[in-house]
């Protein structure tokens, strides 16, 4: 009797436990874009694109254009694009399926600093 219970209770055991959840798959993906000063469309070579909560960042080529590589999950991202001179931009994209993402062009403000000496 003693060993009926015993058994019935290992056997119940795993029941209880938390199942362990699968992670969300990893997609090797690529995303590209073009970064211009927003008043005259030109170019802005050498601004720091990164996706925000990873390392994932390049910068621009002398044509603007940048392309981040890297593996993630699918979902919702935000870019951070930064330059001297210019107001931050975080313009937010989605990772679907497909492995390659397009932003729309980044159009960064110019901003100016003025201070006494």
């Amino acid at each position: 009797m003693i060993r009926a219970a015993i058994l019935a209770a290992l056997i119940a055991i795993p029941a209880c436990a938390p199942q362990a959840t699968r992670p969300a798959p990893h997609v090797e993906f690529v995303v590209r874009g073009t970064v211009v000063d927003a008043a005259t469309g030109a170019a802005l070579p050498g601004s720091h694109v990164m996706i925000e909560g990873t390392e994932v960042k390049a910068p621009t080529t002398a044509t603007g254009d940048f392309e981040l590589r890297g593996r993630g999950t699918r979902g919702r991202y935000r870019l951070l694009v930064s330059r001297i001179g210019y107001e931050s931009e975080r313009p937010g994209f989605r990772m679907g399926r497909s492995e390659t993402v397009v932003v729309d062009t980044v159009r960064m403000r110019a901003v100016s600093i003025r201070g006494h000496f």
